[in-house]
């Protein structure tokens, strides 16, 4: 054992010892303050650990030379590497060479074999081109019976997925500005399986919030999906952050926690798209739902709540004109987006 670490044991053996003596004359009750007392403990007992634990100068001097040592290794095996390498490349180039060679000699027979057969070939290849003349004839007039045959099927072909572009995919025309919102669907076949990158669920199962921002976004870009919302970053964005980036900040978003019908309806008659998020056991989900309302009748009975998740099989999955209290009822977000003018003066 090394000189200064029998030191180190015997300095904090003392501290140690002098702590337990204040410790006693706290539990005899002779000592003018309790706290002063603990407070002197405490350092004790710290100088005694940090003592034990500071490593001493020959074990720090230890380690820097393990880690010289270990660089050096590095860098031998290292030079060790690159001369194998090039030992290699020299032996694959000269291997490369006599095959070469060889390959030439090779070549230089099979002309000389190939002139021989060259006559022979050309008056087989000749007879064989008279035999498929005849049946190319033949094949052409098969070919052009089919051809008139086809239109049919490839027209069924081109029109079956715009029939299904379609049904999917439904628009509606603000009442007030004529803005037109895509009526997007979290479930639609096109991207309901797509699974989240940083959590577990897909787009159908948990994807409302993606759908209701590309439902707003595309009064500015129709071909937006909540697909394009998720592989740009925005999965996890608040609403009123994600739709100025899709809209190339032809909406201006603000955010409240505490939702208010009046501001909302007020926002709606002057053109503005809300998003909302209403807690489970509404009228429209079981958990907790964004969806967007972006239309109003001009009596304020009812808005159009382009709900994200509508397959049109459920009592919760629905779009249109509801009932402007029931849609309300139970709101914990709002996120009032407000169009550019030049958005308004597009449509």
């Amino acid at each position: 054992m090394e000189f200064m670490n029998i030191i180190k044991i015997v300095v904090s053996i003392i501290f140690l010892i002098w702590a337990v003596y204040d410790y006693i004359k706290i539990v005899k009750h002779k000592y003018t303050s309790k706290k002063a007392i603990i407070t002197s403990i405490t350092i004790k007992l710290l100088i005694a650990t940090i003592v034990v634990l500071v490593p001493t100068t020959s074990h720090t001097k230890n380690i820097v030379a393990n880690y010289g040592n270990e660089e050096k290794n590095e860098d031998e095996s290292l030079e060790a590497q690159v001369e194998q390498v090039e030992e290699n490349e020299d032996e694959s180039l000269e291997e490369v060479e006599e095959q070469q060679v060889e390959n030439e000699s090779i070549e230089e027979q099979g002309q000389q074999s190939g002139e021989t057969t060259n006559e022979d070939e050309a008056s087989e290849e000749e007879q064989e081109q008279q035999v498929g003349e005849t049946t190319r004839e033949d094949e052409s007039l098969e070919q052009q019976q089919q051809q008139v045959e086809q239109p049919p099927q490839q027209q069924q072909q081109i029109e079956q997925p715009q029939q299904e572009v379609s049904q999917n995919t439904n628009i509606h025309k603000n009442s007030i500005n004529g803005i037109e919102y895509k009526l997007l669907n979290q479930a639609d076949p096109q991207w309901k399986d797509v699974k989240y990158p940083t959590r577990s669920g897909t787009i159908g199962k948990v994807g409302c919030m993606i759908t209701t921002v590309a439902v707003v976004s595309s009064a500015y870009d129709q071909t937006m999906t909540p697909k394009k919302v998720m592989d740009a970053g925005y999965q996890h964005s608040y609403p009123s952050d994600s739709v100025p980036h899709f809209s190339s900040k032809n909406f201006t978003c603000t955010m409240s926690t505490s939702p208010n019908k009046s501001t909302i309806i007020s926002n709606l008659k002057q053109g503005n798209p809300v998003i909302i998020m209403v807690k489970g056991g509404s009228a429209f989900t079981t958990s907790q739902h964004y969806m967007a309302l972006i239309d109003i009748k001009s009596d304020e009975s009812q808005v159009f709540v382009g709900n994200a998740y509508d397959s049109g099989t459920g009592t919760y999955n629905r779009t249109g004109w509801f009932d402007t209290g029931t849609v309300l009822y139970d709101m914990r977000e709002m996120h009032i987006c407000v169009p550019s003018q030049n958005l308004i003066n597009k449509y």
